[in-house]
């Protein structure tokens, strides 16, 4: 490759957006074990320290749903790139077969 020049590993993003993906779908899956199990608390422990525990749970949650939210945003902005980088690498080579094809005439 010549100095200057930067090209994108696209198979490599594409396997690290399938791993985030995957990461984000076990979080969902604990967060929805998480309710289940508040909800079972709440049933159960009737007293200060169970309203306390439930208290930290609903955080413990929030600060999940926080992670997962981010996650699908960047999950979403990189696929966006991964797909405009691939549509302008394949535009640059349809150019340059054009071209080549054009000068051998």
């Amino acid at each position: 490759m010549r100095s200057g020049v930067y090209r994108w590993d696209v198979a490599e993003l594409s396997r690290m957006i399938t791993k985030l993906s995957n990461e984000k779908e076990k979080l969902e899956t604990d967060s929805k074990n998480i309710e289940k199990f508040k909800q079972e608390i709440e049933g159960s422990w009737q007293s200060i320290a169970g309203t306390g525990y439930t208290s930290t749970v609903d955080v413990d949650a929030r600060d999940i749903k926080f992670v997962i939210d981010r996650l699908t945003e960047t999950i979403d902005k990189l696929r966006k790139v991964s797909q405009y980088y691939s549509n302008g690498e394949t535009e640059v080579q349809n150019r340059v077969n054009l071209l080549s094809t054009q000068i051998l005439r």
